[in-house]
This record gives C-alpha cells, structure tokens and sequence, in this order.
C-alpha cells in the first residue's frame, strides 16, 4: 500500500524483510531491469518471486492477480481507471498525494477534496 500523501510505502503490509529477500534473489541485470519501465503488469519475474513468497504466507494469489506500479502516479491512474466510471464522484482526503486530483480528473471523476478531522 502506498500512502498518497507522501508517496511512502506502508511497510507493515509489505514487511522489509520480504523485499530484503525478494532483491536479494534477483541478479545485478534483474536488478537494472527492475527499476526500468517495464510490462504493463510489472517486471514479469519480480511479479512471479512476490506471488510465490505472499503464497508461501498463506495468501492464494497468481502472477495475473499481481501488478507493479512505477510509482504512486502510475497506482493512481490504474487503480481510478480499473474501479471507477466517468462522472464517478470521488472523495479525496487532504494531505494527499500531490497528483492524484488531476488524476482522478483525468478519468473524468468528479472529486470532492476533504479535510481529515480528529472524528
């Protein structure tokens, strides 16, 4: 999960230790590979290393169930094409990933940004 105020990933759904294992599997040109653009669904081999650990965890999850995203833009635009329509309305909370407005406009939502209160 990517926290769309900062860009910062949440490292207790996606532990360190898991990604310590996952980069030390991969060769120095897997490595290179890896922080390049690559299939629309991510890296095919980084995608089949990850499916296989959360698997080993318990979670019943395939390769197709998987995508890398470049970044917190890339989730965004994903994530409002795949689950949303146009002319959905959106309720975005304030702080919030710089992008993501224009993102959600891109798609043609309609976006409300609202304050977090302390309720």
């Amino acid at each position: 999960m990517i926290r769309f105020d900062s860009g910062a990933p949440k490292l207790t759904d996606l532990p360190a230790t898991l990604m310590e294992h996952i980069l030390q599997d991969l060769s120095a040109d897997e490595f290179t590979d890896m922080m390049n653009y690559s299939h629309r669904q991510g890296l095919k081999q980084l995608t089949k290393i990850l499916s296989i650990r959360i698997r080993q965890s318990g979670q019943q999850l395939s390769t197709v169930d998987l995508m890398i995203t470049n970044g917190a833009q890339q989730a965004s635009y994903v994530l409002f094409s795949a689950l949303s329509s146009a002319e959905d309305h959106v309720v975005i909370e304030e702080p919030r990933y710089c992008h993501v407005i224009n993102l959600a406009k891109t798609v043609k939502l309609r976006v409300t940004p609202t304050r977090r209160t302390r309720e």
